[in-house]
Formats: structure tokens, C-alpha cells, sequence
């Protein structure tokens, strides 16, 4: 993957995946949003449904992850610690540490199972990494509060992802 000054410039086709279909007001974020039961694990499902259905429709392609952390430290320095209180369950949290042991922060996944590790992990904002699926040319970036920013070359990957995230409850 390179780096890009200006992403806009190749990804004509830019939308968000979100559980709201509109800018909540202060007030309803708050209410909303304050709850990590109530929001990321009750959509996160969701979110996981949307992104089986892009691997799928991608025709099973291995999508490149490229990894960043918000804590200001490099991701080979991270330690098992770094992941308590996030609801993981011993064999998630083994699984974590386990891409900790990677030279590098960008890799990529070939199965649903990784994949779906990936999504969790942003879901929960544990981590929030660009998911690039080279198949179709798109990429994802995990975010805060489930806002996740989709960025498409084509038309119609724009179109069939925003159909398949509407299928999966997410807009």
C-alpha cells in the first residue's frame, strides 16, 4: 500500500458506514452513545455481518490491514496488558497477542476468521486500522462510535456496498 497525500484524488466514491443514518445532535449522542454495551456490542454483529458480505463479494480476495493505535505508541511495542477491559475473551485476547508478534504493522488476512478478529478489535476500538480490499479497489478505516469512512474507486462498489451495508443494518 502507499501512502497518499490526497485520497480523494483516486477514490472518487466516498460514503460513511454508520448505525445512524444522520448527524446525532449533541443530546442524542450523549444518550446514545455513552454506553459500550449498548452501542458497539449491540452493533457490532452488524458491522461483522457487512464485512462477511464485502469478503464474500470480493470473491474471497485477502484484504490488507494496515494497523494503527490512538495510545501514541508503535504497534511492536504494545503489550497483552494494553487489552484489558475491552470484553475480549481469553482466546480473542491470545489471538491479539499473537498479531503483536508481526515485524510489521501492515499484513494482511485471507479468512473470514481473521477478518472478523480485525473488525472486533475496531468495533471495539481497540484498534482502528484501514481495511483494503484490493479486489474491489475500497477501503474501510475503522473509527470511533462506529463511523466507519468507505472510500471506492468505481461506482459500482460504492453502490453494491451501500446496498449490502443497508442489509446489514448499517447505512
Amino acid at each position: 500500500m502507499k501512502k497518499m497525500k490526497n485520497p480523494r484524488e483516486e477514490f472518487k466514491y466516498i460514503g460513511l458506514l454508520d448505525v445512524y443514518s444522520y448527524c446525532l445532535s449533541e443530546e442524542e449522542a450523549s444518550e446514545l452513545l455513552t454506553s459500550f454495551e449498548g452501542h458497539q456490542l449491540k452493533y457490532e454483529k452488524n458491522f461483522k455481518d457487512f464485512f462477511i458480505k464485502t469478503f464474500h463479494w470480493a470473491q474471497e480476495m485477502p484484504v490488507y490491514i494496515h494497523m494503527s493505535t490512538f495510545w501514541g505508541e508503535d504497534f511492536n511495542k504494545l503489550k497483552p496488558s494494553h487489552f484489558n477491559g475491552y470484553h475480549l475473551s481469553k482466546a480473542e485476547k491470545k489471538k491479539v497477542v499473537q498479531l503483536l508478534t508481526y515485524k510489521t504493522n501492515t499484513f494482511k488476512v485471507s479468512t473470514i476468521q481473521e477478518l472478523l478478529l480485525v473488525v472486533m478489535l475496531s468495533t471495539r476500538e481497540i484498534w482502528l486500522p484501514i481495511f483494503f480490499f484490493p479486489g474491489i479497489e475500497t477501503a474501510i478505516l475503522g473509527n470511533f462510535e462506529l463511523s466507519f469512512p468507505v472510500y471506492c474507486k468505481h461506482q459500482d462498489a460504492y453502490i453494491q456496498l451501500e446496498k449490502m451495508a443497508e442489509e446489514s443494518g448499517i447505512r
